[in-house]
């Protein structure tokens, strides 16, 4: 598996390119994002944006949520501020999210397209989970290993290089981890079907 360091470093490199990868998932995003809202039922949530990229999530919640936008690579925390920097009551932070502290807990946790491409998706997980709140939520957006053919593992190859890491399994990883979260809703991404969102609630 790749290291943080080289993630972070080609993320920078994809910034540019970037707007033009994600909108091959907005769909999914928005249709992720209404649930949390409706699940939460707050407009003032607090939301902690993991892994923020361009900020392609941040239209999609209330104007008066208050937003933590945290993301390892500079060129994407680059990019987010030129785009969103305007928007009051959002706080940008070019930052690993294993060195991220915060006591303030958050009503929502998102890892969108995060769990793949981290060297340690165990200690990612974790140390979302552990800054939301009792009865929040921690949304996740990514790869599903069950949708891939063995014939085509080898594509994984490329791809857990270039970007993803096709064999990642959320459920499975969820259960290793032992952490307090219940599932409250899984769908399979329409624009891509190698994609699940997941949203779990702490208990």
């Amino acid at each position: 598996m790749p290291s943080q360091k080289y993630f972070n470093q080609l993320f920078t490199l994809y910034a540019p390119l970037y707007p033009w990868i994600s909108r091959l998932f907005r769909l999914g995003r928005k249709k992720q994002i209404e649930s949390i809202v409706r699940i939460i039922n707050i407009e003032s949530m607090r939301v902690l944006l993991v892994g923020g990229g361009d900020g392609v999530d941040i239209p999609y919640f209330p104007k008066n949520a208050q937003i933590v936008y945290l993301d390892a690579a500079k060129g994407m925390v680059n990019k987010a501020k030129r785009k969103f920097g305007k928007r009051p009551k959002i706080t940008f932070i070019h930052e690993d999210i294993n060195q991220y502290k915060e006591e303030t807990k958050f009503d929502a946790v998102c890892l969108h397209f995060c769990l793949s491409v981290t060297s340690n998706p165990e200690s990612m997980l974790k140390n979302a989970a552990d800054l939301i709140k009792e009865s929040g939520v921690l949304s996740i957006i990514d790869a599903s290993d069950n949708k891939l053919k063995k014939t085509n593992r080898w594509v994984n190859t490329f791809t857990k290089w270039s970007m993803f890491d096709l064999n990642t399994n959320i459920e499975r990883l969820i259960d290793r981890t032992e952490l307090n979260l219940q599932l409250v809703e899984k769908n399979v991404l329409s624009e891509v079907k190698l994609f699940n969102s997941f949203i779990y609630k702490r208990i």
